[in-house]
């Protein structure tokens, strides 16, 4: 949040997300930038079409969405009605990741989460330890800074699972690797992420400019 407001930008908050809710106020605030994770799009695209068709939702510009994976089919009915304006990215609090894709290129390549700037950080290996290639699938892990790495608050058995020293930490997403660098999760299981959009603060941000 503070990005936005260091640039001179308003923010919109909501006390509690509902989907309803969210499309009046991109309405009445004229919103150009917002952040939403998947449970949120079901949310959206279950609301009745006369209500959808009720606000100009013009002003958007970018709909960033990560956090956990979206299923394919939604993903494309959120394209469908919002355009190409769903920008996706795959990283991670504990460190490593960083891949975006927007939605041209995702419409070409469904499930991906694009490319990252540093594919030499990014492994798929096997059950054995073996580092895996191109289209076969494994648990993906990110190269793990030389210090400063993560422990998870009060287990230290999740840390030691989740770390494979200097090959990295994982996420324990199942994942495979395409032949131009683009990873294609499937999962996401070592930590906790909202089950539901109540849970997080949502955050809308207005250009005014």
């Amino acid at each position: 949040m503070t990005v936005p407001l260091n640039a001179g930008v308003g923010v919109v908050m909501m006390d509690r997300w509902d989907p309803e809710e969210t499309l009046r106020l991109i309405e009445e605030y004229r919103i150009t930038h917002t952040h939403m994770v998947a449970t949120m799009f079901h949310r959206l695209l279950e609301l009745p079409d006369d209500v959808k068709r009720r606000y100009d939702l013009s002003s958007l510009k970018l709909v960033m969405h990560g956090a956990a994976p979206c299923p394919v089919h939604v993903k494309h009915a959120i394209i469908d009605w919002l355009g190409p304006i769903v920008f996706e990215y795959y990283a991670a609090t504990e460190g490593g990741g960083n891949y975006t894709i927007d939605a041209g290129t995702w419409l070409q390549k469904p499930g991906s989460v694009g490319r990252s700037p540093t594919p030499e950080n990014t492994r798929v290996i096997d059950d054995a330890g073996n580092e895996l290639g191109p289209g076969e699938v494994g648990t993906i892990y990110f190269r793990a800074p030389e210090v400063g790495r993560f422990e998870y608050f009060k287990s230290p058995e999740k840390t030691r699972k989740a770390d494979r020293g200097r090959t990295g930490s994982t996420l324990a997403a199942a994942a495979t690797l395409g032949r131009s660098s683009t990873a294609l999760p499937s999962s996401r299981g070592a930590a906790p992420r909202p089950s539901s959009p109540a849970e997080s603060t949502f955050i809308l941000r207005k250009s005014t400019r």
